[in-house]
């Protein structure tokens, strides 16, 4: 099983962290083996919202289910994959440490069944490169926002309209 702890800190109150995470289609904007993600269950994101997701895996593009098993507004989101060749848990708790200051703290486990165990530790390198440079880009696209007064989920300029 592959094991990912990652830390990094956003000059962003956690509500607007959290505001972006639990936006399931601003996924691939930061997460790199995540080409294409939307939510499938309408209406507002929920414990047991499930969402599609298209991963760039090893060798070939993977279609996945996955489904929120967590959501508590500016503290934490989690979900887990139903269908994917690999099982995947992860979970984001945001911890403020002032108003506009947010630790997300990212935890992920990843199980590959069968012959795909003998790619553990190529994955898990690769994970432990990515990981890191991802979460540098959602601090650095959510920082951005901020400083152009732009939504945290695109770090464009807002529009009038």
């Amino acid at each position: 099983m592959i094991e990912i702890r990652e830390v990094v800190t956003v000059d962003r109150a956690a509500s607007d962290v959290f505001a972006h995470l639990a936006r399931i289609e601003a996924l691939p904007a930061w997460l790199p083996p995540i080409r294409t993600a939307e939510q499938l269950d309408p209406g507002p994101l929920r414990i047991g919202t499930r969402a599609r997701l298209t991963i760039d895996g090893p060798g070939r593009t993977i279609r996945a289910t996955a489904e929120i098993t967590e959501l508590e507004p500016a503290t934490a989101i989690a979900f887990r994959t139903l269908d994917a060749p690999a099982g995947v848990r992860a979970r984001c708790q945001l911890v403020p440490l002032a108003a506009t200051r947010t630790e997300l703290r990212l935890t992920a486990s990843i199980e590959l069944p069968g012959l795909l165990r003998f790619a553990e530790g190529v994955a898990r390198d690769r994970i432990r490169r990515e990981m890191p440079i991802a979460l540098e880009e959602l601090r650095r696209r959510l920082e951005a926002s901020v400083a152009s007064g732009g939504s945290p989920s695109t770090g464009d300029a807002p529009t009038s309209g």
